[in-house]
């Protein structure tokens, strides 16, 4: 039997995905708890409409935040860290740090979870991924400046 998942869950699928089900499971799982509703021809051009709508808004989306990466990606961000004489930094950038700082100087939000580089622990020009959006990175460069400590 064929089903349409009817709410978000996370052991189906995604709201308005088909699904082949048994029956019994259906009848006595599914439809009593408004998780799923039975598939038919009025459904599936329901199911059609509904996909097309979602693909536009999801292109307009993506488009969106192609534009914020381009001005992510035009810029070059600085942070000031305490250093040594080497330029060797007392601990490590963080990607928390990292994040504020792209948003501090790009004006855009940017989660520190969504952040991907090598460990920061000398003054340097660093490059830094940025998974934005599902499919669409960014590569930032970073350049870490030794502040020196004065005695």
């Amino acid at each position: 039997m064929e089903v349409v998942i009817t709410k978000e869950n996370t052991e189906l699928g995604e709201k308005g995905s088909i699904l082949k089900v048994r029956a019994g499971y259906a009848r006595n799982y599914l439809f009593p708890r408004g998780l799923a509703a039975e598939l038919n021809t009025s459904m599936k051009k329901h199911l059609a409409t509904i996909t097309k709508q979602r693909e536009k808004k999801l292109n307009k989306e993506k488009e969106a935040k192609v534009a914020e990466i381009k001005t992510l990606e035009e810029k070059q961000y600085h942070i000031k860290v305490k250093a040594g004489e080497k330029g060797k930094l007392y601990g490590a950038v963080t990607h928390a740090q990292v994040a504020d700082v792209i948003t501090e100087q790009s004006g855009l939000k940017v989660d520190k979870r969504k952040i991907h580089c090598e460990t920061i622990k000398k003054a340097g020009e660093y490059e830094v991924q940025i998974k934005y959006y599902p499919g669409v990175d960014a590569k930032v460069k970073l350049k870490v400046e030794a502040e020196q400590e004065e005695e």
